[in-house]
């Protein structure tokens, strides 16, 4: 079975050169699990590594923070499709998914059901004992 790429927004060149540490090989390994989605295993043979070396290079601070400031970018990506592609639910034919796509976003920007939970703000409790 093939993996689908996922493309690399146009600001991932920005994250590459922020994480100037990171090898090419390093962040090949890192774009590509992001890319496809794949096992550390298959990752590595397509890159043309092993998973010994994947694993440990997936273990180091400079790499793990390139992973995450990466994903960061693409999750960033899709959020905003998911966003325009609720905005298109709204103006669908079917009054189910209107209704579904509306609550989705009313519960999302914290106008949607009530839960039945109060929510009262914190309080501290001091005890004092001589």
């Amino acid at each position: 079975m093939s993996q689908q790429l996922i493309p690399m927004p146009s600001d991932s060149q920005a994250v590459r050169d922020k994480h100037g540490k990171v090898t090419d090989r390093q962040a090949d390994l890192v774009d590509t699990l992001l890319q496809t989605g794949s096992t550390i295993t298959k990752a590595a043979e397509d890159i043309g590594a092993n998973r010994t070396w994947a694993v440990s290079t997936l273990k180091k601070q400079h790499v793990r923070a390139y992973a995450r400031d990466m994903a960061d970018v693409m999750l960033g990506g899709h959020a905003l499709r998911a966003l325009a592609t609720m905005g298109d639910l709204l103006s669908a034919k079917s009054a189910y998914l209107r209704k579904e796509a509306a609550t989705d976003i009313l519960d999302r920007y914290g106008l949607g059901r009530d839960d039945g939970v109060v929510h009262a703000p914190p309080v501290q409790v001091n005890i004092r004992i001589d």
